[in-house]
């Protein structure tokens, strides 16, 4: 992580780190949001261990309350806590009723209503045209949650990829690009609806603030960060996902802006330099 701190030196070593650090926050967010078996659940508790351990070198990071928060409510399912999480991921996410909090794009944002399919169709061709192809054994939709955190996780893999081959700066720009517009007029347009919607099964009572399922970026809110575990408990749940839906809701709105600035940053050293191949030496100009 060390290299994240030296942002400002825009080299593509930098850039680099980054994407793997997202990359890998995303795929942790996606197992999370996959049913909580036991060897899941024990898998993630490890990582989330070590995770937390690296965790402060982040601290300058906007993201870093809510990725903070999501590896400790992780570690708060350490021992039988696979048993708490199977119960509130099936009362939330798989049995019809009014706890129901569907995880899918589609719930949210489909114009032609919850179930209709324009949104995961739309999903699916976003990966064909990316060159991935929904394994038939994955047994779930194209816009499901975990699903679309898998895909932004290939596409900082890929960017990684680009990075560590020195003549490939305009890859990098590409998967860079794509991921920030996977962001920003698609992910998070949905998954802060999603989070407040977790965060109100958990909490009966709690409103959400727009009753339209087709949300607009302009009337996009995030969730108040700072759910806490023992505020929740004794609701019907123990607000593990609440916690978590929160934190990758928030993770991501502060991503999009982290992209953003970069993409502002290579562009513009692109443009003083006249050649986007100069990228990642420009430190040995």
């Amino acid at each position: 992580m060390d290299a994240i701190r030296g942002m400002n030196e825009h080299s593509d070593q930098v850039m680099s780190e980054l994407a793997c650090f997202e990359g890998a926050a995303c795929r942790l967010f996606a197992a999370s949001l996959r049913y909580p078996d036991q060897e899941r659940i024990e898998a993630l508790v490890e990582a989330a261990g070590d995770l937390l351990q690296e965790a402060e070198s982040l601290a300058a990071f906007a993201f870093y309350p809510a990725w903070n928060q999501a590896l400790q409510a992780l570690q708060s399912l350490a021992g039988a806590g696979h048993e708490i999480a199977a119960k509130e991921y099936v009362n939330l996410f798989l049995v019809p009723g009014s706890s129901l909090c569907p995880p899918y794009a589609s719930h949210y944002l489909d114009y032609s209503g919850p179930g209709g399919g324009l949104i995961s169709a739309m999903i699916e061709r976003v990966y064909v045209v990316s060159g991935l192809v929904l394994s038939p054994t994955l047994g779930d939709l194209p816009d499901h949650v975990s699903v679309e955190l898998e895909f932004v996780s290939h596409l900082c893999r890929r960017e990684v990829e680009a990075w560590q081959r020195d003549d490939s700066p305009e890859a990098a720009l590409a998967f860079l690009e794509q991921r920030f517009q996977f962001l920003d007029r698609h992910m998070n347009l949905w998954l802060p609806r999603f989070a407040r919607a977790v965060l109100a099964a958990a909490m009966p009572g709690t409103k959400l603030r727009e009753s339209n399922p087709v949300v607009h970026p302009e009337h996009v809110r995030m969730p108040e960060l700072g759910t806490d575990l023992r505020l929740l408990q004794g609701t019907g749940t123990d607000g593990f996902y609440a916690v978590l839906a929160e934190s990758a809701a928030t993770f991501l709105h502060h991503e999009r802006d982290l992209l953003k600035l970069r993409l502002k940053l290579f562009k513009a050293h692109v443009s003083s330099r006249g050649d986007i191949r100069r990228w990642g030496k420009s430190r040995a100009d």
